[in-house]
């Protein structure tokens, strides 16, 4: 909803750029605090290996 809060979108095409602009921003550049500063990229990157152990023990 923030993306959509924030912009005016002018076509559908105009509203696929802003929005992927701003999913990578969101995924890729910018820290969240409920993930110890990290982005949600770097943070399924360094517990992917989790992931895999709990699926494993299954």
């Amino acid at each position: 909803m923030e993306c959509l809060n924030l912009h005016w979108f002018n076509s559908i095409e105009d509203a696929c750029k802003k929005i992927e602009t701003w999913r990578n921003e969101y995924n890729n550049l910018r820290p969240h605090s409920s993930i110890n500063n990290q982005t949600p990229t770097e943070f399924a990157r360094e517990n992917r290996h989790t992931e895999i152990s709990l699926v494993s023990n299954l």
